[in-house]
């Protein structure tokens, strides 16, 4: 699947057929802010800026939407690959889920329930911590199910990406204004309609209406960036204050911020950094981002074991955490360099 470049002119910016691989380098950079809201950072005062880095999702997803939601791709082809990832990792994940419980609780099926499974199913919310991750290729697959089944409504897609926004909002950070919480939920975690719909959908508008974008924020994107922070701490602070601060996995600030990211992608000219990195490994950031959620569980579910308290055990995930970034990251470049050497000798 190829992404799209943008070339600025002196009239308009213009979109050309062409590899982008800076949306790649984006995604690793947030890859990197994920694993960072995963593991403490042993860094003072780092919890209170933490919240920030959830906004990596929304990135992710609207680079998807602009990469494959334009015009000429083939959603059943998308779908069908999605699917297919999303079966391997749910065996994956199940398994291991299986087999964690089995050793922890003597029964296998320790987290089945009714509410767990209508969570996993309508909310994309795993059951088990082993491979959490898995909800952003459900959210995805759902995601493009609903845009093959709305295909012919492209018309109304501002109105339903901003009403999609509205949702994620009122029953997010809003949950508490709105009533909540509500059949034993204080808020909706994010899941395709109030995560990967609307932010895919962010990505295929600016796609499709680049040229529309007023010329100062496709030359100067990262005014978007310090707007969508500068709206995001506002609303934290704001909320902290009045005690209505219930849920901090999305902000409105996220918003610009992924159209910044997505508008600076689409029309930068990559670096040799960004070069260097496409070149080298850029399947990097898939394989750490399916892998250093169930490395981690396990050696931290391992490593408690061995403290004899909380606190000790505290002390050292931090620790835990750099290590199970350096075997992710370790592993995979590992597997690079191996591929690299038979693929030299195979040509000789």
């Amino acid at each position: 699947m190829s992404n799209e470049i943008t070339e600025i002119t002196e009239n308009k910016p213009v979109l050309r057929k062409t590899y982008l691989p800076t949306f790649n380098f984006i995604r690793l950079i947030c890859l990197i802010f994920i694993i960072l809201t995963t593991f403490p950072v042993p860094i003072p005062y780092f919890d209170l800026i933490q919240p920030l880095f959830y906004f990596s999702s929304g990135v992710l997803f609207t680079l998807y939407g602009f990469s494959v939601l334009r015009d000429g791709t083939d959603l059943r082809k998308n779908i069908k690959h999605s699917l297919k990832v999303f079966l391997i990792l749910f065996a994956v994940y199940f398994a291991l889920t299986l087999i964690f419980y089995w050793l922890s609780t003597g029964n296998p099926f320790y987290f089945y329930s009714k509410r767990n499974i209508f969570n996993f199913i309508v909310l994309d919310n795993w059951f088990c911590g082993i491979g959490s991750s898995i909800w952003f290729v459900q959210a995805t697959l759902y995601s493009l199910i609903a845009f093959w089944i709305l295909r012919k409504y492209k018309k109304y897609d501002w109105i339903l990406c901003i009403a999609l926004f509205v949702v994620a909002i009122l029953v997010g950070e809003f949950a508490k204004f709105t009533g909540f919480p509500y059949f034993g939920y204080n808020y909706i975690p994010g899941n395709f309609f109030t995560r990967a719909m609307p932010y895919m959908l962010l990505g295929r508008l600016i796609h499709n209406h680049f040229d529309k974008i007023p010329k100062f924020f496709v030359k100067k994107p990262f005014i978007l960036l310090i707007i969508g922070i500068v709206l995001s701490i506002t609303e934290y602070v704001l909320l902290a204050l009045f005690s209505q601060l219930t849920y901090v996995y999305h902000m409105i600030g996220f918003i610009p911020i992924s159209a910044s990211l997505c508008i600076y992608g689409a029309s930068n000219t990559p670096g040799e950094i960004v070069k260097f990195y496409d070149k080298f490994a850029t399947p990097l950031y898939k394989y750490v981002y399916f892998t250093f959620n169930p490395i981690g569980y396990i050696l931290a579910s391992i490593f408690s074991i061995f403290c004899a308290t909380q606190t000790q055990f505290n002390k050292y995930q931090s620790a835990l955490g750099v290590f199970v970034i350096l075997l992710s990251f370790g592993s995979y470049l590992t597997y690079y360099i191996v591929k690299k050497i038979i693929t030299m000798y195979n040509e000789d």
